[in-house]
């Protein structure tokens, strides 16, 4: 099925093809009972997806070759080896370059369907890599509602027809932190043109690339320094990034204590000092007076107060980002 906008003109509607293209799975029932209920669940999601891509003013067309973006909506069902559907999504990756591809992991996560395609005979055409490879929208990980879901898609689709932007504020941080990053974006993004991977990555296109580029041209890094942050892989090699583009990072201390921060300085753990220049940045952090901070007070510097805490760093960026 493909959409397009519903109150334009037959006119227009010729001219501008703002169409999207659905995969239906009406084979699936020739699988296992657990298919079969895997494909009763995606069928109801796409039309219920439908629904509400119709409430945001997109309609069904039934021409995939006049779509200009194509939506993939994937399933366990969908991913299995030898299911036609996996020869249609090759087609569509194909046409990348032609069309906005968005694949939709709808049954399955993100990280769930990058494990799966390690696994013997799942993914010898790379096809699974393919798909994890350009960003999708993570319907499963994230919990997103259909309406919310097709909401993003419609904004995906407006922001891929435009230049790339630069931010403002990259928010640099850990997943396990992200229910924070969240309510902070929230603040800032009234001011600022906040960069958070969740809302800000084009989808159809490579997510790294596009994550490298907006690290490499903000005008200032947000890095929440957490327990988990310093010891991840992406925050860090983000960290390489801000330094060999010259942008200037701003360091939020998030559930985390300077007693703590001494003692990874001085004696690192294994999961820190395998990321190249984590423990270099700490002692950075902990002794250079140009890298400008935020701390929580130290009463509830374990359980802080996100709102709150939010509106105090907005102020102080305020004053950071003021205009000269």
């Amino acid at each position: 099925m493909m959409y397009r906008d519903q109150a334009l003109d037959k006119y227009r509607i010729e001219r501008e093809r703002d169409l999207f293209d659905w995969i239906l799975f009406d084979f699936l029932f020739k699988f296992t009972n657990r298919q079969q209920i895997y494909h009763g669940e995606a069928a109801s999601d796409v039309q219920r997806l439908t629904h509400a891509l119709h409430a945001k003013g997109l309609a069904c067309v039934s021409n995939s070759a006049a779509a200009d973006t194509i939506l993939i909506y994937i399933t366990f069902a969908y991913i299995a080896p030898g299911s036609p559907t996996m020869a249609e999504a090759a087609k569509f990756l194909q046409q990348k370059g032609e069309k906005l591809v968005i694949p939709i992991f709808g049954g399955l996560s993100s990280p769930a369907i990058k494990q799966q395609a390690k696994a013997s005979g799942w993914d010898d055409e790379g096809i699974l890599r393919g798909l994890t490879h350009i960003m999708g929208i993570d319907k499963e990980h994230r919990g997103l509602s259909l309406e919310i879901l097709a909401g993003e898609v419609k904004d995906h689709r407006a922001r891929s027809m435009r230049s790339p932007q630069r931010f403002d504020i990259f928010l640099s941080h850990a997943g396990e932190d992200k229910e924070f990053v969240r309510v902070l974006r929230a603040k800032l993004q009234t001011q600022y043109r906040c960069f958070l991977d969740e809302r800000s990555i084009d989808a159809g296109k490579p997510g790294i690339a596009q994550l490298k580029d907006a690290a490499a041209r903000c005008r200032l890094a947000l890095f929440v320094l957490s327990d988990r942050s310093i010891k991840k892989r992406w925050p860090v090699r983000e960290l390489r990034i801000f330094k060999q583009n010259g942008v200037p990072i701003f360091v939020v201390w998030y559930k985390l204590l300077r007693e703590q921060v001494e003692q990874y300085a001085c004696n690192p753990p294994r999961d820190l000092l395998q990321n190249e220049g984590a423990k270099e940045f700490l002692e950075e952090v902990l002794y250079r007076s140009d890298i400008k901070s935020i701390h929580y007070d130290i009463q509830g510097w374990n359980n802080p107060n996100n709102e709150e805490y939010s509106q105090r760093i907005q102020r102080k960026l305020n004053k950071i980002l003021a205009p000269n």
